[in-house]
């Protein structure tokens, strides 16, 4: 089974690690696995790479800050175009943030199971403080 996991936060931070140890566990059991993830920093360029089995694609960013996490169209335009021609068996998006459900929408139209998954807290002292 060939698995797409989508996170909009940078590599290294928030959701991303839950994302990453899930993602770890069902190469365990031997399931292809996909992760997308935003750069921390960079503006320009896809980077790829495996570890723990795991595809890790990060995208690249304009917007700088708190816009970095699931609202830069230059980030939502390259997952969008790096989909085409991709086909996955299930899609698990974490959140839905337009860098998160636009990909996600786009891989289910491609006949992917679509789940999808929020776990923050937006009130006093959640992540947007």
């Amino acid at each position: 089974m060939n698995i797409l996991m989508i996170t909009f936060n940078p590599t290294g931070r928030g959701t991303y690690f839950r994302a990453y140890q899930f993602a770890r566990e069902l190469v365990n059991l031997q399931y292809s696995v996909t992760l997308l993830t935003t750069a921390p920093s960079r503006k320009t360029g896809l980077k790829t790479w495996q570890e723990h089995g795991i595809q890790l694609v990060e995208f690249p960013a304009l917007l700088p800050g708190p816009f970095r996490s699931g609202w830069d169209p230059l980030n939502i335009y390259m997952r969008l175009r790096w989909l085409k021609g991709r086909r996955f068996d299930i899609v698990h998006a974490f959140e839905s943030r337009p860098s998160v459900i636009y990909p996600a929408l786009k891989a289910r139209r491609n006949r992917a199971r679509l789940v999808l998954d929020w776990c923050d807290w937006f009130g006093k002292g959640g992540s947007v403080e």
